[in-house]
């Protein structure tokens, strides 16, 4: 009696796991990870290598403007915080459409 018990639980588990292994759960669970890759490896390389000793060695930059370069940004994109906050506002909102549209699909589905 508890094997069959057993058995069952296992088939309505390996049941359930079928059922969310989609194709469309697939795809999004790629997106989220490609997504949290890209904002993990964003960061700046330059922390990684702060422990690692380097000779000194003094370099000349020469400033070229090679043809079909486009125009430099101007300084004032780098230095507003006000730009910055609301690129990551529109991510933030962006993410969440797609967060809740996908669970609206899913409550959908299931009715």
């Amino acid at each position: 009696m508890k094997e069959n018990l057993k058995t069952a639980k296992k088939k309505s588990l390996n049941s359930r796991m079928r059922a969310w292994l989609t194709a469309q759960n697939i795809i999004f669970v790629l997106v989220i990870s490609i997504f949290l890759i890209s904002v993990i490896w964003s960061k700046p390389l330059g922390n990684l290598f702060s422990r690692i000793p380097f000779e000194e060695r003094e370099i000349t930059i020469i400033p070229t403007t090679l043809p079909g370069t486009p125009t430099r940004m101007p300084a004032e994109y780098y230095t507003n915080v006000e730009m910055l906050t609301g690129v990551i506002l529109g991510v933030v909102i962006l993410v969440l459409i797609v967060v809740i549209g996908t669970f609206a699909i899913l409550l959908r589905d299931r009715r």
